[in-house]
């Protein structure tokens, strides 16, 4: 069924997006305190996340306006931006813990 489909990839998206919104609070939060040095990682790490949540939010809309005739190149896209951009945000999210870590 491909309201089911469409419905969780939908779900799947919005998590992803949720998890990119709690690294850039988090990134925000640290940058008030952070030395020059440190708020120039922040800030590359923070808008490398924007760029990755315009992505989802991007694909959000292509699922949205799926029709019936279009949807199996939409999801094939759509797989292939999720897993890149989930691996991005996971490979962000352990490099900033591990900057918090040290600074």
């Amino acid at each position: 069924n491909i309201q089911e489909e469409k419905e969780n990839i939908r779900q799947e998206l919005n998590d992803l997006r949720d998890n990119i919104n709690d690294q850039i609070k988090k990134i925000d939060q640290r940058l008030e305190s952070a030395s020059d040095e440190a708020k120039e990682k922040l800030q590359d790490a923070r808008k490398e996340l924007e760029a990755d949540r315009n992505e989802v939010d991007k694909t959000l809309d292509e699922v949205k306006d799926a029709t019936e005739e279009t949807w199996d190149d939409i999801k094939e896209g759509t797989d292939k931006t999720f897993a890149k951009v989930k691996d991005k945000v996971k490979s962000a999210s352990e490099s900033i813990a591990d900057f918090f870590e040290k600074n």
